[in-house]
């Protein structure tokens, strides 16, 4: 029973408060609001191309891939 009348307390004083001030230093609706500059940036800067190539040697590439002698 006691819950409910703290409940009740702060929920009553929380609607005494007041409510706080949410103004920004510029308004949207304003003509004169300044607007930062945007830059163009290309959707595809920055890309690679992935052409096919041609097929290599199966050899060649499986001895550059393979652990050297000797080494760990």
């Amino acid at each position: 029973m006691k819950s409910y009348l703290i409940v009740a307390l702060v929920w009553f004083l929380s609607a005494c408060s007041a409510v706080p001030n949410l103004e920004v230093d510029f308004s949207p609706a304003a003509a004169d609001s300044p607007v930062p500059h945007t830059r163009y940036a290309p959707v595809l800067a920055g890309t690679a191309d992935y052409h096919p190539v041609s097929v290599k040697d199966w050899v060649e590439s499986n001895d550059q891939v393979a652990p050297k002698e000797g080494g760990k």
